[in-house]
This record gives C-alpha cells, sequence and structure tokens, in this order.
C-alpha cells in the first residue's frame, strides 16, 4: 500500500505560529492512558523512537519519551542544554480533567482546585519556553488523528505521512459529568481565566464536539440511561437476592436436618456410655464375686488342708488302733441306732399324735424330719465325721457323737435344724456346698 503524503499547499491556510524544525521531539501528556496512543499516531506519521536529543533519522526529529526528559519542572534547563530540541505538551480539557475527578469521588471544589493548580504548573512552563514547548488538547487529537498530524506538520515544518483516520475513541467521562465540570468552570473567575489562557497557548485544532459543552439531549439520554442501569441493576440485586435467600432456607433445612442427625448421634453416644458404665459396674461386681469365690476357694483349701493334717495326726497316734474299733463300733451302733429311730419315729407318730391334729402340722413336722434325715446323711456332714472325732477326742466336742432322737414336735424340730446349721461341721463345709452348687449349674 503506497503511503499518502498531507500535501500542505493545497491544506487551506490556518493561523499556526511556526518554529524551526527540531532535530528531536518530546512527547510528553499529562495522562499516562494517552501517551501509547499519540505514540503511535506519531510513528505512523514518520517519527522513529530514539534515545537522546540525537541527529534526526532520514530528515525526521527523533521521537524521544516523557521519562527521557524528566518532569515538567526540569524541562526548561533541559531545552537550554539541547536547544534543537522542541516539547510537544498534551493535556487533558479542563472540562474533561475536572469531570474526571469527579468520577474518582472529588467533591466538585476540591476537584477544581487540583485541577487549577496543575494547570497553572503547565502555564508556567510554557511561559518560560514559549517557542520550545508546543500545547495540544489530547482528547481532540485522539478523535482527529488526521487533523492532529496536520497540525503538528504546520508547527514544526515538516512533511508526515498520513495516518489512519480511524478515530481513537478517548476514555470520557459521562456528559452529565462533563456539564457539571463546566458549570464549575464558569463560576470561577479564576478557573474561567486559565482555562482561557490554557485555550490562547494550545494549538488550533479544528473544532471538535469533545472541546464543545456537551448538548442537552446527550446530557439527558445519559441521564436516562444511568437510571435504567440502576433500575436494572435493583432488579438484578432483587432478584439475586431471592436466589440468595432460597439457597439460605436450603441451606438452614441442611443445618437443621444436619441437628436433628447430629441429637440423634448424641443421644445414641449417651446411651452407649451408659451401656458401658453398666458394663463396667456389672464387671467390677463380677471381679468383686471372682474374688470372693477365690477368697472361699482358699478358705475351703486350708479347711482341707487342715483336715487332712488331723487325719494324719489320728492316723499316727498311739490310738490307731482304738480309733478304728471305735470307728466301727460307732458305725454299727450308728446303723443299728437309725434304724431304731426310725421304727421309734413311725411308732411314737402314729401313737402319740393328738386326735384332730391338723394335716398340716403333720405334714410340717414330716418335713422338718426330712431336712434333719438330709443333714445327716449329707456329704457334707459325713466328711467332717473325722473332725467331730478329733473334737471328741481332745474334749473340744460334744460327748457322744450319736444322732439325737428326732423332735416329737415342730420347734423342737426346727431348734435342731438351725442347731445343725450353725455348728462347726456344717460350717466349714459350706464353700464345698457353694462349688458344688456352682458346678451343678453349669
Amino acid at each position: 500500500m503506497q503511503t499518502q503524503m498531507i500535501d500542505l499547499t493545497s491544506a487551506k491556510p490556518r493561523p499556526v505560529p511556526v518554529v524551526e524544525t527540531p532535530q528531536s521531539l518530546v512527547l510528553a501528556c499529562t495522562r499516562a492512558a494517552y501517551r501509547t496512543a499519540l505514540a503511535d499516531l506519531l510513528q505512523q506519521a514518520g517519527f522513529s523512537m530514539g534515545s537522546g536529543a540525537a541527529e534526526p533519522a532520514a530528515g525526521q526529529p527523533a521521537l524521544l519519551t516523557q521519562e527521557q526528559v524528566g518532569p515538567m519542572g526540569d524541562w526548561p534547563d533541559w531545552l537550554d542544554e539541547h536547544p534543537k530540541a522542541h516539547v510537544l505538551l498534551l493535556v487533558a480539557l479542563p472540562s474533561v480533567a475536572v469531570a474526571r475527578r469527579l468520577q474518582e469521588g472529588s467533591v466538585p471544589k476540591t476537584a477544581l482546585a487540583d485541577w487549577m493548580a496543575s494547570a497553572q504548573d503547565v502555564l508556567d512552563v510554557i511561559r518560560s519556553q514559549r517557542r520550545r514547548i508546543s500545547l495540544m488538547f489530547a482528547e481532540p487529537a485522539l478523535a482527529e488523528p488526521q487533523a492532529f498530524v496536520e497540525l503538528l506538520s504546520r508547527r514544526l515544518q515538516l512533511t508526515l505521512q498520513a495516518v489512519s483516520p480511524e478515530q481513537q475513541v478517548p476514555d470520557l467521562p459521562s456528559a452529565l459529568l462533563r456539564l457539571m465540570a463546566e458549570n464549575a468552570i464558569w463560576q470561577s473567575a479564576d478557573a474561567r481565566n486559565i482555562a482561557a489562557e490554557l485555550e490562547a497557548n494550545a494549538l488550533p485544532l479544528a473544532d471538535s464536539e469533545l472541546s464543545q459543552v456537551p448538548a442537552i439531549d446527550q446530557v439527558f439520554t445519559e441521564y436516562r440511561n444511568s437510571i435504567d442501569r440502576k433500575a436494572r441493576a435493583a432488579q438484578e440485586l432483587r432478584e439475586e437476592n431471592e436466589l440468595l435467600l432460597e439457597q439460605l432456607q436450603r441451606v438452614q433445612q441442611k443445618m437443621e436436618a444436619f441437628s436433628a442427625e447430629k441429637r440423634a448421634i448424641e443421644q445414641q453416644l449417651s446411651a452407649v456410655e451408659e451401656l458401658k458404665q453398666e458394663n463396667e459396674l456389672l464387671l467390677s461386681q463380677l471381679h468383686q464375686v471372682q474374688e470372693e469365690l477365690e477368697g472361699q476357694l482358699l478358705k475351703t483349701k486350708a479347711a482341707e488342708e487342715k483336715l487332712f493334717q488331723a487325719e494324719k495326726v489320728a492316723s499316727t497316734s498311739t490310738n490307731d488302733a482304738q480309733l478304728k474299733d471305735l470307728q466301727e463300733e460307732n458305725d454299727l451302733l450308728l446303723q443299728q441306732l437309725h434304724h431304731v429311730q426310725e421304727e421309734l419315729e413311725r411308732y411314737y407318730l402314729q401313737s402319740m399324735q393328738p386326735k384332730g391334729l391338723p394335716s398340716q402340722y403333720s405334714a410340717q413336722l414330716e418335713a422338718a424330719h426330712e431336712t434333719i434325715r438330709a443333714i445327716y446323711n449329707s456329704y457334707s456332714w459325713r466328711l467332717t465325721w473325722p473332725l467331730r472325732v478329733f473334737l471328741r477326742i481332745f474334749g473340744a466336742g460334744p460327748a457322744s457323737s450319736k444322732k439325737a432322737p428326732l423332735p416329737d414336735n415342730l420347734e423342737a424340730a426346727e431348734a435342731t435344724i438351725q442347731a445343725l446349721y450353725n455348728s462347726k461341721s456344717w460350717k466349714v463345709t459350706k464353700p464345698l456346698r457353694a462349688l458344688a452348687g456352682g458346678a451343678g449349674k453349669k
């Protein structure tokens, strides 16, 4: 594609003060967001980036950045050191600069004061180097790139290449904020003077809508659009709130179900804990019973040992023969005595029972007699016979080992049963009976 050159001879003359063509051009902009777009435009027009105030390449000035020169307050000294250099300074339109500060949250008074201070710094630099600094407004330059390049070419007496006519739409505050900014500037005499001086020092770009006061229709449209956006945002917020409320209700339901499940688990854990305590109590009781049984077993073993020692003493004494004879005689006498006692008891009960004695009384007496006979015939009573013999020989037991006759009345029979239960022979064999009873249950 052939590059189109700007024909300065055919362009309509404009009152643009010209300066000597520089060897280097410094691009400076008070808004950093605009610098890249402006640098691209200048490179399209034929400028090439340079590293300092060097000789121009191919007849065009070298393009330097603001960072290569330093802060605005150092420009006058730098320009004095580089007489062949020129500064192209682009600033925001007064109304745009104030509106942008309002957009960032400043109150009108503060926004206006901040802009006036920064604009005053720009004017101070321009006053000191009026022929070495070219001032232009950034927003119209981006909106009308071809007019911007043509104006710069006239100012610097250069032949520049045509650039793309596509507008670089700047990021502007709303029309309502710009109208408020225009009103704020108009109401302050100092602000009006500063704005007027900036306008007078700026190169005269073609009139642009951006440099004019926003039309009332545009302001009203933006206002209505803002209301509509707020209404839509409010509706979206309501819908979002309803959705969040539904989600919250579902979460609450899940939490309630979780709480119920947690309570059920806690109840189960409590029941398990109670069962555990009950099991521990039963285990403790079982251990206690086991210890008691072990104690009884030890006592029984001790009693058996004593009986064994007693039998051993009795068998090894000088009275072995006498004890044997006495044992045989006692066995014979006991058999005879038991036989006679049984006959006498039957005879006695038949002959001595009063007439009209209640059958219940007879049954109770007979049951008592059976208990006495069961004690005499039990293994425990027969097992302790050597002990009774030993005690009788050494004078520590009853004088006779013969069984007493069965009592003839219920009171005497119950007293005899109680005496037998309280006897040493019966007590000493209690562990054996306990063991025999436990083994029988298994």
